[in-house]
């Protein structure tokens, strides 16, 4: 996975599966650019299918300070993101 708002080259290397993913830029339209995290994890797991997107959401819901619960929704849409710009241009 290569965050590609930030990093301009593709790997040369042929042994290993390259996913050029715009986090940023997708994080900036979502209107925070810190978000550039979650969509490059949605992306991965809808890459990977290790985990499904509801089981990260749980985990963060359960283990996020009640303090920061007011960011999971944005946190939510910038995993839901990465995973549908995967499915959509890859």
């Amino acid at each position: 996975m290569v965050n590609s708002s930030i990093i301009d080259r593709t790997p040369e290397r042929k042994d290993i599966q390259v996913v050029l993913v715009p986090a940023n830029d997708i994080a900036e339209q979502l209107g925070d650019r810190r978000m550039a995290n979650m969509v490059m994890l949605g992306a991965f797991l809808a890459n990977l299918s290790v985990l499904s997107i509801e089981a990260v959401e749980k985990a963060l819901q359960e283990h996020l300070p009640e303090r920061h619960h007011k960011l999971l929704p944005k946190n939510y849409q910038a995993l839901r993101e990465g995973a549908r710009y995967l499915a959509e241009k890859v």
